[in-house]
């Protein structure tokens, strides 16, 4: 009888006993039934943690991820008082013009702290245009048709500087678009209270000459950019919507010179 078989048969007897109550119990002891061997690779060890530990690492990372963006737009979220959009085919920020901040301090001069934190704060967003920005990003054109929608399709831009282009083309989809003041909805920027913006001086600085081809581009720009305001008496608002749309108001009827502001503002902003 070889060893394979004499093993066989003591372990049959050995059973046997232990039905009848006669033998020691020989699987009584956890290691003989199951031996639990520790991971010692990195590669086992990794195998180890992706089993029994990957999805409550992914559930605290993604919660740790929404905590923060919760707390970030919460607390610590730049908060504008106003919010401008400028849209004309020059890009009013381009390296020839950088209109961007006179334009923002000359609104600021103007506007006030509507929301009371104590500063005043504007948001100037130009939607990047033009023929020198479509050459020089490939793709930049289509993005800002897609910006240029979405501000339309959405009611929380209010006040618009446009060009004949853009208003033309907002007319032509949307007629009553923006606020009709004594028959007129559009007003020209150098006859409003942000004149002398649109200026050789102010792009490119008072030392600095423009060339014949700047100057031809700034008279342009002189003729053409208007502001408007948009009307949204017949959309659905909180009382922080009617507050904003009133304070956005407010500061258009204050630089286009209007008089009877507080009845226009009444009628316009319910």
């Amino acid at each position: 009888m070889d060893e394979k078989e004499r093993k066989y048969r003591d372990d049959l007897i050995a059973l046997k006993k232990l039905k009848q109550g006669q033998g020691e119990n020989v699987f009584e002891n956890p290691d003989d039934v199951y031996k639990i061997v520790p991971p010692k690779t990195f590669k086992e060890k990794w195998k180890h943690y992706c089993y029994y530990y990957a999805l409550a690492t992914l559930g605290a990372v993604t919660a740790v991820v929404l905590l923060t963006f919760f707390i970030s737009e919460t607390f610590f979220r730049d908060k504008y008082d106003l919010t401008v959009v400028v849209a004309a085919e020059t890009y009013l920020d381009a390296k020839e013009l950088r209109y961007r901040d006179v334009l923002t301090r000359k609104i600021e001069e103007n506007a006030a702290d509507y929301d009371g934190d104590g500063k005043t704060n504007i948001l100037l967003d130009i939607i990047p245009f033009g023929v020198e920005i479509q050459k020089s990003a490939a793709g930049r054109a289509n993005s800002s048709d897609i910006m240029f929608t979405a501000s339309l399709t959405s009611s929380s831009d209010i006040l618009y500087i446009l060009d004949d282009s853009k208003y033309k083309f907002i007319k032509e989809r949307k007629p009553d678009f923006f606020v009709d003041v004594d028959g007129k909805d559009r007003f020209l920027l150098e006859q409003t209270a942000l004149k002398d913006v649109i200026s050789c001086k102010c792009a490119r600085g008072a030392a600095d000459e423009c060339s014949p081809q700047i100057e031809e581009l700034v008279e342009k720009l002189k003729k053409e950019l208007t502001i408007s305001a948009r009307d949204l008496r017949t959309e659905e608002k909180s009382e922080k919507g009617k507050k904003e749309y009133r304070d956005h108001l407010g500061f258009f009827f204050k630089i286009i010179n209007t008089e009877n502001i507080d009845s226009k503002e009444d009628d316009l902003s319910r």
